[in-house]
């Protein structure tokens, strides 16, 4: 059995600003992924770096080099493992594979799930302690309902950007443009 560390946002004024959209309920989805993204940018943060990285970028290769989500996660894992990256981001990078085979659109698919998957992981560093009748999210249901919100603004961002980067200076580029929408500095 293993084990699992919280490891908690940290207390900038940033993840201030995301904790009161934990708070207020009158914060749409919207605005509370862009206050996340915002906060994320924080200059110890190594969240870019891993986004931009060759691994994770290899894992999107995969899903447009896989005949199937089972060849494509092959594919991935096989590239992280030779490349010797591996980290929480590209974790996330593979596991949103399966899924991008469930679209219409594989890649545009893909690039919207793992988006909204680190945004996931990101809100899931904090909104636990942020249940309760003080808060926006009276329950686990409401928490799971406003986290799924909040995950659907990110996909539609992400798929609102039509650039399919297909080599790692591309990729680099789309994911900077991606996190300025996100961070809402690009309309």
């Amino acid at each position: 059995m293993g084990t699992s560390i919280s490891h908690p946002s940290p207390k900038t004024l940033g993840w201030q600003a995301v904790a009161e959209c934990y708070h207020d309920e009158a914060i749409t989805p919207i605005r509370t992924a862009t206050e996340i993204w915002r906060a994320s940018q924080h200059h110890d943060s190594p969240l870019v770096s891993h986004i931009e990285s060759d691994a994770v970028f290899e894992c999107y290769e995969s899903v447009r080099n896989g005949s199937n989500a089972s060849e494509a996660l092959k594919l991935a894992t096989n590239a992280i493992i030779s490349l010797k990256k591996n980290s929480i981001i590209a974790e996330i990078a593979r596991r949103s594979i399966p899924a991008a085979f469930g679209t219409s659109d594989k890649l545009r698919g893909w690039r919207a799930l793992f988006f909204a998957q680190v945004t996931d992981y990101l809100m899931s560093r904090d909104t636990s302690g942020f249940v309760g009748k003080e808060y926006r999210n009276k329950n686990i249901v409401d928490l799971v309902n406003f986290k799924e919100s909040v995950k659907s603004s990110v996909k539609d961002t992400v798929k609102a950007i039509n650039i399919d980067p297909r080599s790692i200076r591309e990729w680099t580029k789309y994911v900077k443009n991606v996190i300025k929408r996100l961070s809402g500095v690009l309309i």
